[in-house]
């Protein structure tokens, strides 16, 4: 990508410790403040097929863990200027992501319907805005499966978020068997998903490509996804 190889060689990859991730912006506000993630409890047998809420992505501050699982290390973030620049996707192949993984395309990212050149930094306000129009997306995309209760749909959306709704070249089985209990509701196809998507050997991403070892922290990413899913605590 044209610049990026030159920033990236010149400046490098800038990690920091990890810190609060978004907050609502204040006027007044200089610095993000701390917050508590929810906690959530295993729900009641009755809830599985609840219907979710008509709350907007923008409201929706659970989605936080996604943020966690996709950069929690903040990549590409330099805190000397509060900036974000791209870096090298976790795949490598000379693509570059910026903020919460959004691949970069031709070195331009849009937000709010702008075109901008990559290479000239993102403000934290930019980039929450960016993962709010990806995350959307995703969101609207699991909330066609109704029988799933709102964690469940959550955890759903974070696999779309990173195959970019494409889940059938991640996993094939386990969009059948989501197919299948939205279709008729049994619950040997909803326990079909759950393997599928979040065994921590075999599940959606657990591995970089086939036939390799599964990845810790590709791991971890699942696992998170799964605590979602059963409502369980973090």
């Amino acid at each position: 990508m044209a610049g990026l190889s030159d920033y990236v060689s010149e400046h490098g990859e800038f990690m920091v410790d990890l810190v609060p991730e978004h907050v609502p912006a204040t006027k007044n506000a200089k610095k993000p403040v701390a917050h508590d993630e929810p906690t959530y409890k295993r729900p009641e047998a009755e809830s599985v097929r609840a219907t979710p809420s008509p709350a907007t992505v923008e409201e929706d501050v659970n989605y936080d863990f996604v943020r966690q699982a996709e950069n929690s290390i903040k990549k590409g973030y330099v805190s000397a200027s509060g900036k974000w620049y791209p870096y090298e996707g976790g795949l490598g192949y000379g693509e570059y992501d910026i903020g919460y993984s959004h691949k970069i395309v031709d070195g331009k990212v849009k937000i709010g319907g702008k075109q901008y050149d990559a290479a000239q930094g993102f403000t934290q306000s930019q980039i929450n805005q960016l993962f709010r129009e990806d995350m959307a997306g995703a969101d609207r995309e699991a909330r066609k499966y109704k029988r799933l209760n709102r964690n469940q749909q959550q955890a759903l959306a974070s696999i779309f978020y990173q195959s970019g709704t494409n889940m059938a070249s991640y996993g094939p089985k386990a969009l059948a068997a989501l197919k299948a209990y939205e279709k008729k509701g049994m619950q040997d196809d909803l326990d079909t998903f759950i393997y599928e998507a979040f065994d921590p050997n075999q599940g959606i991403a657990v591995k970089v490509k086939k036939g390799d070892k599964p990845l810790k922290s590709l791991q971890k990413r699942v696992a998170k996804r799964r605590a979602r899913f059963m409502g369980l605590p973090k």
